[in-house]
């Protein structure tokens, strides 16, 4: 937890940084409020509130960062995020919000899948249909385990994220 604080309070330095400038009035009240959750979250010690939270967090960054970059290099980052939901939803025990986020995977999918390497394509395609049915099983591990396939392969086009 000593390490989660002091990343945290190198975050929020940055944050109170950036806030400096003009900024989109709904974007930072995503972010302040991420924050919040994530600052409660790392305090209490709680590991699934955390781990939420900093995707709440990361979600809030994209979002920001959206305003500068092309939505074609968010995209995969964004596909990357939601495939980490993935394992923390199942870590949590919650079937639903497993399926929530294969749907998800699935339509940011639809938007930038087509940009790639045939090869590329095949192959997360056989890794969400993996994840769908692994979800649709509410097989947790199995959906974990896709998902965790999933950013390993993304890890290997994109820079992390």
């Amino acid at each position: 937890w000593g390490t989660a604080s002091a990343s945290l309070d190198a975050v929020l330095a940055g944050w109170d940084s950036y806030r400096t400038g003009n900024l989109p009035r709904l974007l930072e009240a995503q972010m302040s409020s991420a924050l919040v959750e994530l600052v409660a979250a790392v305090d209490a010690q709680q590991p699934a509130e955390a781990g939420q939270a900093a995707f709440g967090v990361a979600w809030a960054a994209l979002d920001f960062e959206l305003r500068h970059r092309p939505v074609s290099e968010i995209d995969p980052a964004l596909f990357g995020l939601w495939a980490a939901r993935v394992s923390l939803d199942a870590a949590a025990g919650d079937p639903a919000h497993v399926v929530g986020d294969v749907a998800t995977l699935e339509w940011i999918w639809d938007r930038f899948g087509h940009a790639l390497e045939q090869s590329v394509v095949s192959r997360i395609d056989a890794l969400l249909g993996n994840l769908r049915t692994a979800a649709d099983d509410e097989d947790l591990g199995a959906a974990s385990e896709a998902a965790m396939q999933l950013r390993e392969l993304l890890a290997t086009l994109t820079p992390t994220s």
